[in-house]
């Protein structure tokens, strides 16, 4: 698990690197890597077993192990991080129209929120035919 971490943190700084500003790689990075290093840390204590709930100058896992909740609130809530940051704004992000069309809906512009609401229509429809014709 430490390798996918590493890897994943190396991959988000390649990506600001280049200038890139990845918000929904970087939620998607941050949920991972905290459920796996809770996951990580809960099965350590499994293996130690008792040595490991017992809390003394020997015992390297439980001060790990209290912790592993607070890394993943001090951003928000993983629930909130994977609600809001990646499906949220991976699938408007990701969507060749919905951007598009709530900047036009905010601005009150009535002929090219039509324009991409039709374009949004056609993409549907062109999605359900190939769905069938491709299955």
């Amino acid at each position: 698990m430490p390798y996918v971490m590493d890897a994943a943190a190396s991959l988000i700084t390649y990506g600001i690197m280049l200038g890139e500003k990845p918000a929904v790689l970087s939620a998607i990075v941050k949920y991972h890597c905290t459920h796996r290093g809770q996951q990580s840390i809960i099965d350590a204590m499994d293996i130690t077993g008792g040595k490991g709930i017992m809390l003394g100058q020997s015992n390297f896992l439980a001060r790990a192990y209290q912790g592993a909740p607070i890394a993943i609130t001090v951003e928000g809530a993983n629930i909130l991080t994977r609600s809001m940051m990646i499906f949220g704004q991976g699938a408007i992000r990701c969507h060749p129209y919905v951007l598009e069309e709530m900047e036009a809906a905010k601005n009150n512009d009535v002929n090219a929120f039509d324009k991409l609401l039709f374009k949004h229509i056609g993409h549907v429809g062109s999605n359900k035919v190939r769905s069938f014709w491709l299955a």
